[in-house]
């Protein structure tokens, strides 16, 4: 039969192995939110395959969220890996996390690659799922709307106007906001 003596140096022991455990959790944690942070750091400095790479890392060793897919998604659509970036989105759209962010950055995602009738479906997505007047779906809806109808007098792969249907002023809006969509972090 144990003495007092041995049930106190045993409770002692555990105490300090539930400390340990703890700071070894501790760390474990603060290591992610440092991965994070510096993924984060990278995304807003315009590097996003470098975020693209911590994010990978850190889904790879802490497993999927899907604030943490949205975010690798940006990053993958902002250094113009977009069949990744459709991937990485797809997983939380077909979770039961859906939400109106992923489709609308699914929306962003087409819209990037001048897919213009997608990139509708997914903003009307977004809607359904959001149809409060801050969703930028709205407002992302009216400016397709307003390019994909005047996008057939643009040669896409020059930007000069065919048919003289696009004011001056219209064609630099368009090529102002194609080329703030591929410098412009998520």
């Amino acid at each position: 039969m144990p003495t007092d003596g041995g049930i106190m140096m045993a409770a002692k022991v555990s105490c300090q192995k539930g400390i340990n455990l703890l700071h070894l959790f501790s760390r474990w944690f603060n290591r992610r939110r440092y991965l994070i942070a510096q993924a984060d750091k990278k995304r807003d400095q315009g590097q996003p395959a470098e975020a693209a790479k911590l994010y990978q890392q850190i889904v790879a060793e802490w497993g999927e969220t899907p604030s943490l897919l949205t975010q690798l998604g940006n990053a993958l659509k902002d250094s113009q890996d977009y069949d990744k970036a459709y991937a990485t989105y797809m997983r939380v759209w077909e979770s039961e996390s859906r939400n109106a962010d992923v489709a609308l950055q699914l929306g962003h995602l087409f819209k990037l690659q001048d897919d213009f009738d997608n990139s509708k479906k997914w903003y009307f997505s977004s809607i359904e799922l959001d149809d409060g007047s801050s969703n930028p779906a709205h407002n992302e809806l009216v400016f397709i709307n307003n390019i994909s109808d005047r996008s057939d007098s643009i040669d896409s792969k020059e930007g000069h106007i065919e048919n003289s249907t696009l004011s001056f002023s219209d064609e630099t809006t368009l090529r102002r906001f194609r080329a703030e969509l591929r410098y412009r972090p998520s």
